[in-house]
């Protein structure tokens, strides 16, 4: 079947039709001059919708505007949604990446299990004099190893004497770490029960005082850190591998908040 275009020549706008099937060059049964008809190509669909890049490009018009450093970003909008830190009379122009961190946390959704069990084992080895047993383990990241980005490291308590001195698993973990050349913490999993003054107060075990500001001031933690606590395993969760309890979760800048801490992230 033949198909027929209809419109209005281009010089006299006299309505014409003309013939799809035949070459491009038409003539106008009017006024005989000829004219070109292009086909109209079907629309691109509109791209997909990224929450991801649409974050990151508000990220950067938002820095992009106060960089210059003469003006002060609002209190309660840049500051506290882009983490945008005070260093002496300028704005340091350091923010999360949402890219990033978002693809940070999604590995640690899929792998918070294996953090769980991991720091569980971990609580095994330490050695307390009061059987005050803790382990943790650290999902870092080290962008300048392509082939081994991400890895886990653990960590126990210890302390073999009442009036000696202990060493918490955390800072275990992270002294790890940062040995091997991993320098960005996306979550630390702690496993213990909780201490007697604890008891009524917190539904899991968290860092201590002296933990949290170590976590707070060490260069390989970022306040959108993650600190999950739970408790260690039922003898049933041992039997079928698989945690029946819950993880809680805080960023390090929250945590840091609801212990009601006098310094915050660097």
């Amino acid at each position: 079947m033949d198909r027929y275009g209809k419109g209005r020549c281009p010089s006299c706008r006299e309505p014409i039709q003309w013939d799809m099937n035949s070459p491009q060059n038409h003539y106008c049964q009017n006024c005989g001059k000829s004219f070109v008809v292009q086909e109209k190509k079907p629309p691109s669909p509109p791209p997909p919708h990224d929450p991801v890049a649409n974050s990151l490009q508000m990220a950067r018009r938002w820095v992009d505007r106060y960089e210059s450093g003469t003006k002060k970003p609002p209190e309660r909008s840049v500051q506290r949604r882009y983490k945008l830190r005070r260093v002496g009379q300028g704005w340091l122009t350091e923010y999360p990446k949402p890219v990033e961190v978002n693809r940070h946390l999604a590995l640690l959704d899929d792998n918070i299990d294996l953090l769980y069990w991991i720091a569980t084992r971990e609580r095994l080895y330490g050695v307390h004099y009061n059987q005050f047993q803790v382990g943790s383990a650290i999902l870092a990241y080290n962008p300048n190893n392509p082939g081994r980005p991400y890895r886990i490291f653990s960590g126990m308590n210890s302390k073999v004497v009442s009036n000696g001195r202990p060493t918490c698993a955390e800072v275990v973990a992270t002294a790890e770490l940062w040995k091997h050349g991993y320098t960005q913490v996306i979550a630390i999993m702690v496993v213990g029960l909780l201490r007697d003054e604890d008891k009524g107060v917190l539904k899991t075990l968290h860092p201590c005082d002296s933990c949290q500001l170590f976590c707070a001031h060490h260069p390989a933690y970022r306040p959108w850190s993650r600190i999950i606590t739970a408790y260690p395993p039922s003898q049933e969760d041992e039997q079928t591998g698989v945690y029946s309890g819950v993880y809680e979760v805080h960023s390090l800048q929250m945590m840091l908040r609801v212990h009601n801490q006098p310094f915050s992230c660097t």
